[in-house]
């Protein structure tokens, strides 16, 4: 009896450790509004609104960005409320 509570404890440690480990992606499209450095505002549609967003453009060192370019946004799902907001950018490249 004390085998399967071990085999159930471990199968269930490590559903646990699969499930909390896959990462989500988060995307969305929006247009480049302006770009000061390294950093964009985008206009994009996000539940259901337009919200501008702050953008790490230095993620993508391959492609160039200008106002103006539509572009698809890679981040990791939190979106700090501020004006703009703010996201940790994962992935920024031209749509």
């Amino acid at each position: 009896m004390k085998k399967w509570l071990v085999v159930v404890l471990v199968i269930a440690i490590v559903a646990a450790y699969m499930s909390a480990t896959k990462e989500e992606q988060f995307f969305f499209d929006g247009t480049i509004v302006s770009i000061t450095g390294e950093q964009a505002i985008v206009d994009a549609v996000i539940g259901g609104g337009n919200m501008d967003i702050v953008v790490d453009l230095s993620v993508n060192e391959d492609e160039t960005f200008s106002v103006g370019d539509v572009v698809t946004v890679q981040y990791d799902g939190t979106i700090m409320e501020s004006h703009p907001a703010q996201i940790k950018t994962i992935d920024v490249k031209h749509k």
